[in-house]
């Protein structure tokens, strides 16, 4: 358990191999709660996501950093096939902790953190997590919920990221990819279920491409039908 400074471990040491260091998932989990769950805790069990989901997708960087990209996408592809979406992730105010306590506000916590360092890219998404994590409105002493971090990092990237936001964490809905022939040399390409732009990579002959899909379809040139989205930064319905 994560208690300030003087976490609680039960796990036997079950190391495995991570690259060429040891890794025991519990141990470094209940150590990345000194960030998220202790220095930036929240007041309502409605927002439990910030402690479980953040500190989960911290556990997912350690697979990139020792294990490579290969082994971080093999880690969020196993993730995503776990998540039933059968809870939203951010519970109603004053949810009791039976009511808000679930394993996707983990899993799907985790993989919105995934999709949304996609959205952002590396060079504005880690630096903003830094800034959130020590920023002190939300540090210590004071608590934190689900609305604060939207606005923080709406306003620290300068993006409206509120359809994302409120799509994946307080819905169980999934957009879904539609690919339709356009004549002899291309797709129409659409996410539906969405009000909003998303970046996504799409893979043709010509190799990888990162195109902003909506709801409205977007001719790709292309011999062969797309694949839309091949390492799997988003949670979608293909």
């Amino acid at each position: 358990m994560e208690h300030q400074t003087i976490n609680g471990y039960g796990n036997d040491y079950q190391f495995v191999k991570m690259g060429s260091v040891n890794y025991d998932n519990l141990l470094h989990h209940e150590l990345g709660h000194e960030w998220f769950g202790n220095k930036v805790s929240v007041g309502d069990w409605a927002d439990f996501w910030i402690h479980e989901g953040i500190t989960a997708f911290g556990d997912w960087m350690f697979y990139w950093e020792h294990g490579g990209e290969d082994a971080y996408f093999k880690k969020t592809e196993g993730t995503l096939k776990q998540i039933t979406h059968s809870n939203p992730v951010v519970s109603p105010i004053n949810s009791t902790e039976e009511e808000a306590y679930h394993s996707e506000i983990y899993t799907k916590g985790a993989f919105i953190m995934h999709s949304l360092r996609w959205v952002l890219g590396d060079d504005i998404f880690f630096p903003m997590l830094k800034a959130f994590a020590n920023d002190t409105r939300f540090t210590y002493e004071n608590q934190v919920n689900t609305r604060d971090f939207i606005d923080f990092v709406n306003s620290y990237s300068g993006k409206d990221l509120e359809g994302f936001f409120q799509l994946y964490l307080y819905t169980t809905n999934i957009p879904e990819v539609k690919i339709s022939k356009k004549g002899k040399k291309g797709f129409e390409v659409s996410i539906q279920g969405i009000d909003f732009q998303l970046p996504v990579e799409l893979k043709t002959e010509n190799g990888l491409e990162i195109v902003m899909l909506s709801k409205k379809p977007l001719l790709i040139i292309s011999k062969n039908e797309p694949i839309v989205d091949p390492r799997g930064w988003l949670m979608l319905k293909k």
